[in-house]
């Protein structure tokens, strides 16, 4: 088919692209009676204006910018196609796909060819035996130690004494130095202090003070150490030294500075437990 042949029935595909084609309506449109190819009619001379460009490479048909054409072996003549899948952007996907198929071979029987995608894959499941993986367990596991660690023994292995003299230091120092009294607090009664901070975070009251109120009191906190000294150990709660923090804006500022030895010695421990 020559080049002319083929612009007209491009224009023509174009006008009839949101009209789905039956086979037989395929095969009628393309095949004269005879089996011969037809001349395609159109309805406007103008689309013959370029007969003679036949062999001008840059002239292009009309597209529509909503229609994609998938055209097989774009580079060789109508005549040699066997199928034209059209698809329509603008309009709702159909049930099937816009569908027209070229015969080429005069001699065919009339019947045109199903479009399949060139991405389209058939998959066919295969009935196999089922071979059952090995899962017997070839690694060893540590003796059990000897015996089961109370609670306090894991807390320990995060928080170890050196955090807690650590602690000691600290609220000893801030409170000489911002009122120059003596706090004398004691690695035991700084590990109280902690455990009754996480009693009250187990065992909630509206206010501190009532776990050492009369009709509210809670044993487990109120025997262990004095309302006024552990109102006193929190207004002195410190975990670094004021004097050794770095001004905001220079190099070297830690928002984290105050509690930096607390993060930093139980990321330490908490290789010491993974290892």
């Amino acid at each position: 088919m020559s080049k002319r042949e083929e612009r007209l029935f491009r224009s023509q595909t174009t006008r009839n692209a949101n009209h789905i084609f039956s086979r037989d309506e395929a095969v009628q449109y393309i095949l004269e009676p005879d089996g011969e190819l037809s001349d395609l009619e159109i309805e406007d001379d103008e689309d013959l204006d370029h007969e003679e460009d036949d062999n001008d490479p840059d002239w292009n048909p009309p597209v529509d910018p909503s229609l994609e054409y998938n055209v097989d072996e774009d580079d060789l003549p109508l005549s040699s196609l066997t199928h034209v899948h059209i698809v329509n952007r603008s309009a709702s996907p159909p049930p099937y796909p816009l569908v027209a198929s070229v015969i080429s071979d005069p001699s065919t029987s009339g019947t045109a060819t199903p479009f399949q995608s060139s991405s389209s894959r058939e998959f066919r499941w295969r009935k196999q035996n089922f071979e059952s993986p090995d899962v017997t367990w070839k690694s060893s596991l540590p003796p059990p130690p000897p015996e089961i660690p109370i609670p306090i023994e894991y807390f320990k292995q995060m928080f170890d004494d050196d955090m807690v003299e650590r602690l000691v230091f600290q609220f000893n120092l801030y409170a000489m130095q911002k009122e120059g009294v003596q706090l004398k607090v004691t690695n035991k009664e700084m590990g109280q202090f902690l455990g009754i901070h996480m009693l009250m975070g187990l065992i909630k009251q509206p206010t501190m003070s009532q776990h050492w109120n009369r009709a509210t009191r809670f044993p487990l906190i109120a025997d262990v150490m004095p309302r006024d000294r552990f109102k006193t150990l929190r207004r002195f709660f410190h975990a670094n030294d004021n004097h050794l923090a770095v001004p905001k804006g220079q190099d070297g500022y830690d928002s984290l500075f105050k509690l930096r030895p607390v993060i930093d010695g139980l990321r330490a421990n908490q290789r010491l437990c993974s290892d």
